[in-house]
């Protein structure tokens, strides 16, 4: 009983208010590593798709397949940028194995294992172009379930009805 009554009062400041169990580490963090509702981010993030975790089809793919596919689909805006599209107007990507060993920090038959799995999954098209010249990556999007599409409703509808409320969903892809 005296180590919990000890244990209260060292919890507790000088003004009486019960501090934080993690105050330290909080008060110890310097102001720049938090997020503030006033700053633009400027950090760049990779975009995972929900329906990579939603659509059942896409259940047994594993987290380094995902991942990888988040790191694929943002290298298309480099692909953009360097005009890099096919006859018909499919954007493509190159991108070896070593720069996906490096970048996922796998090793080189790892890099490979998840590469085979979103070719097995239909998330990317591999095409080899000619000996010596490296494949042309072509990232898919993912198929949407029914549950996943919204309902399209606007408050311009012809057909007057009763006002309700739909579940509408985000744009989740």
């Amino acid at each position: 009983m005296n180590n919990r009554r000890n244990i209260s009062n060292n919890s507790r400041n000088t003004s009486g208010n019960k501090k934080s169990s993690d105050s330290g580490e909080y008060n110890s963090t310097p102001a720049n590593r938090f997020y503030t509702a006033k700053e633009e981010i400027k950090l760049r993030f990779y975009q995972v798709p929900k329906s990579l975790f939603n659509n059942p089809t896409y259940k047994n793919l594993s987290l380094g397949a995902k991942l990888m596919y988040s790191i694929l689909r943002d290298r298309l805006d480099v692909s953009i940028k360097n005009k890099w599209e096919d006859e018909n107007g499919y954007i493509y990507l190159i991108f070896t194995v070593d720069e996906i060993e490096e970048i996922l920090e796998v090793t080189r038959k790892t890099a490979i294992k998840h590469k085979k799995e979103l070719k097995n999954f239909g998330l990317i098209i591999d095409k080899r172009v000619g000996q010596g010249n490296p494949n042309r990556i072509y990232v898919l999007k993912p198929l949407l379930t029914e549950s996943l599409k919204c309902k399209n409703s606007t408050s311009r509808s012809v057909k007057k009805e009763l006002q309700e409320v739909y579940n509408v969903h985000p744009i989740d892809t």
